[in-house]
């Protein structure tokens, strides 16, 4: 019954929702870290939200999971608005 689990099963998504639940930092911080990385993601060039993610992340110690998440949420659908 060991079962292969599938990268985008309710599963996966609920454990990545339970690592940023479990951040060990305050509410706000998260909530700014997550929204400067859905901010990122409307950045026009593309292929360098990740790395002002991190770049900002870095310069005022915010969560990198948090922002990275945020640049993640609306990434694909960014990018789905050019194709």
């Amino acid at each position: 019954m060991n079962e292969r689990r599938r990268p985008f099963s309710g599963g996966w998504l609920r454990r990545r929702v339970g690592q940023l639940l479990k951040l060990d930092d305050t509410p706000h911080r998260i909530a700014l870290a997550f929204g400067i990385g859905v901010w990122l993601a409307f950045f026009p060039i593309l292929g360098i939200h990740t790395i002002l993610g991190l770049l900002i992340a870095f310069l005022f110690r915010l969560n990198r999971p948090a922002i990275l998440m945020g640049v993640g949420a609306l990434g694909a659908l960014y990018v789905g608005l050019f194709i």
